[in-house]
């Protein structure tokens, strides 16, 4: 288990719509912090690892910090906007990698358990 820390300024526009209005908002300053697992699966061949495994562990919950800023308009034109975008960010990267989902990295071309 790996104590992890990211940080990035990725390009990320969302398109939230509401019934009042539809706003395009940036997701930008991107930081997550976390405890990743990482396997290395073992094989007989050189370089004797065929793959490595990334999972996120059920505990301690992910911290993912970020900046929201409105495209052409206001945050404060939709209460309730940043809650619920942080909930949406959260619940897409524990789904996708949370134990037992995960990311496998094949390796040298060898044959990999997925």
């Amino acid at each position: 288990d790996i104590d992890f820390r990211w940080g990035g300024d990725p390009n990320i526009v969302l398109a939230v719509e509401a019934l009042v209005a539809s706003i395009p908002i940036q997701l930008k300053d991107l930081q997550v912090f976390t405890i990743i697992r990482v396997i290395f699966q073992l094989a007989d061949e050189i370089p004797c690892i065929s793959a490595v495994v990334v999972a996120l562990l059920a505990e301690p919950k992910p911290r993912i910090d970020y900046t929201l800023k409105a495209v052409g308009g206001s945050l404060t034109a939709l209460p309730g906007i940043s809650d619920m975008i942080d909930d949406t960010v959260t619940s897409i990267v524990t789904d996708m990698l949370q134990w037992p989902h995960r990311i496998v990295v094949p390796l040298g071309g060898i044959p990999v358990d997925t």
